[in-house]
């Protein structure tokens, strides 16, 4: 108690010096112009500062002053509450006096110091740390009643998750939140740029009971990722590697049947069985596996191009708000519910992965049954395990049979590089849909 008497002493001992005796009366003030009675409506509270437990680590002294100075921030925001710090204090009556008086734990104590210091309320904060789970607690005096009216408790498994509750903490020591449209300093306690601000001003003026909800869904509304948007990049993505597998039978049997005419009507530098000749029949079901598999390629490169183009407009985050994670007056659950994914954010990286495998599949099955029959066909042929078939084509001589066959060879490898390209940029498009599955809606700084 001697400590809250100090108190008064030193602040009274701040206030004016009155005029000394015999000093020549001054004359009355003139009366001032009558004016309209104002409420004053706005409260005051005093944070003390934030307890923690002996032996606390340095890096926990730290965090403690971040959550500290954060809630007395977040309090300030709401507009309704002016805020007390314990180093106003020791400027005005020094650090020895302010550690005596801030420390002191008995109501009527405090309540003399909550009246000292011309204040409606004390708060009074505690932080510890338990493994992998963080915890604050908060209790509030109310001056006038001598008594505790508000407790709480908070826990998180993270400072940033910790961090982010303060705003609705503050909002209930705060006793509320008073957003009005007209506030110059409204995108600064939203923690926003005037976009946020000026959405938030328009669903005011169009009749939001809640500024704080009304906020909320403007966040909401501007950061949110859409699960539509995201269904149909992973679908058209996965289309697209799916589109080979559409002519995997036409263009597997194309290839075999390729490589097993082949062996019936090439010259035998080139694996054929019938001897020498002087004309050699070009088969047709070269040309035919070839088409097949550039068909298949140009058929799903407009698919992943179009999903390519919405990715990418997605990531643009075109109409996305700035909100600050030092903001007011939005409903935190919500905003980390409308975070989390989807349906459409969580199926639409496997619908892409899905189709890029696909996309992968054929040109390797198709590599592996072409390769099997030149290893396994050939030499059945050469002991006439396995009858020669003619095939149809045209009657060229050896030189236009192996510039043809070379050309063929040529466009059958950028072909199957294409399919496996095609394949293989579905499934890593598919795994960056699932790296940018989980979006916040709050900027991280």
């Amino acid at each position: 108690m001697s400590t809250v008497l100090l108190l008064v002493s030193v602040l009274a001992s701040q206030a004016p010096t009155p005029a000394p005796t015999g000093a020549a009366p001054t004359a009355p003030a003139a009366p001032a112009p009558s004016a309209a009675p104002t409420v004053q409506t706005k409260r005051s509270v005093l944070v003390l500062p934030l307890t923690l437990d002996e032996g606390t680590s340095d890096d926990v002294a730290r965090v403690a002053e971040t959550v500290e100075r954060g809630l007395a921030r977040a309090i300030e925001r709401q507009g309704t509450t002016t805020v007390v710090r314990s180093r106003e204090i020791r400027e005005r009556i020094g650090e020895a006096a302010a550690k005596q008086m801030t420390g002191c734990d008995e109501l009527s104590c405090l309540a003399e110091l909550a009246g000292s210091l011309g204040v409606d309320r004390i708060l009074q904060t505690r932080l510890r740390m338990r493994p992998g789970v963080w915890e604050l607690r908060v209790s509030v005096l109310d001056r006038l009643k001598a008594d505790v009216t508000l407790r709480r408790e908070l826990s998180a498994r993270s400072v940033d998750a910790l961090l982010a509750s303060l705003d609705t903490l503050a909002r209930e020591v705060a006793g509320g939140t008073a957003l009005v449209a007209d506030d110059p300093k409204l995108a600064e306690r939203l923690g926003t740029d005037a976009e946020g601000a000026d959405r938030l001003r328009k669903a005011l003026a169009g009749g939001a009971a809640n500024p704080v909800q009304a906020w909320t869904d403007e966040v909401i509304r501007a950061n949110a990722e859409s699960e539509g948007l995201a269904m149909a990049e992973g679908a058209l993505i996965g289309v697209g590697g799916a589109a080979v597998l559409a002519t995997f039978p036409l263009f597997v049997v194309a290839a075999v049947l390729s490589s097993y005419s082949t062996m019936g009507s090439a010259p035998p530098w080139a694996g054929g069985q019938m001897g020498t000749h002087d004309t050699y029949t070009f088969p047709v079901l070269l040309v035919v596996a070839q088409i097949v598999s550039m068909g298949t390629l140009l058929a799903g490169v407009p698919f992943i191009a179009a999903g390519v183009l919405l990715l990418v407009v997605d990531r643009l985050d075109l109409g996305r708000i700035r909100v600050a994670r030092e903001g007011c007056c939005r409903d935190e659950p919500r905003i980390r519910a409308a975070a989390k994914p989807g349906w459409g954010r969580r199926a639409a990286p496997i619908v892409a992965v899905v189709g890029g495998a696909m996309g992968l599949f054929v040109p390797l099955v198709g590599f592996l049954g072409t390769t099997v029959i030149a290893l396994i066909a050939t030499p059945l042929y050469a002991a006439g395990a396995i009858p020669i078939i003619a095939t149809p084509g045209p009657a060229v001589d050896e030189g236009t049979w192996g510039a043809l066959y070379i050309a063929l060879m040529v466009v059958s490898g950028l072909s199957t590089l294409g399919l496996l390209g095609l394949g293989a940029t579905a499934a890593a498009l598919g795994t960056i849909l699932t790296v940018s599955e989980y979006s916040p809606l709050v900027d991280a700084e």
